[in-house]
């Protein structure tokens, strides 16, 4: 939760509107709303039902996507690859048009660049477990698209959503 506050503290300084969707088995795992800046918008899911939202988190992205202009996530594994493809038919349930490079615009960012990853739609922090944290053990790595391995210490924590492959074996 600490870098996700951070990014709402930077959001906020930024005159940026903030939308914080919570998960949690129950109520008793929740983030207390107290601990927030009072801009920011605190949507609560829990799995039992006993706060907020009776189900998943994920479930509510739906509701929230459509004025959101970029989205962090941290969590488990298979979360984030549920986002992952959310973000993923993102375009088509919004009807937004995929228009071309105007004439003389620059190159795309490389996959996995910092600068594809600022302007991903939706960027993910890695909670990988992290044996030496120097890259040594290749404990922490997850597969990127490119075919090329991730060491979520050392290339991470944060990636691009679609620049990582969610149906291996890690998720």
């Amino acid at each position: 939760m600490a870098g996700v506050r951070m990014l709402a503290d930077e959001a906020i300084r930024d005159g940026r509107q903030v939308t914080l969707l919570f998960g949690a088995a129950s109520a008793r795992e929740v983030y207390p709303s107290n601990l927030l800046p009072d801009e920011v918008e605190y949507v609560v899911a829990t799995d039992d039902g006993s706060m907020g939202h009776h189900g998943y988190v994920t479930d509510l992205v739906g509701e929230y996507e459509g004025w959101a202009d970029q989205a962090f996530a941290c969590g488990p594994a298979g979360m984030l690859a549920a986002l992952a493809r959310q973000a993923e038919g993102r375009r088509g349930r919004l009807g937004v048009a995929r228009l071309g490079r105007k004439r003389g615009a620059g190159k795309a960012d490389p996959i996995g660049s910092p600068a594809a990853r600022r302007k991903a739609f939706l960027q993910v922090s890695m909670e990988q477990n992290m044996g030496c944290a120097v890259g040594a053990c290749l404990g922490c790595v997850v597969m990127s698209v490119t075919g090329t391995p991730q060491r979520v210490c050392r290339e991470g924590p944060v990636f691009a959503a679609e620049e990582l492959v969610w149906d291996g074996a890690w998720t």
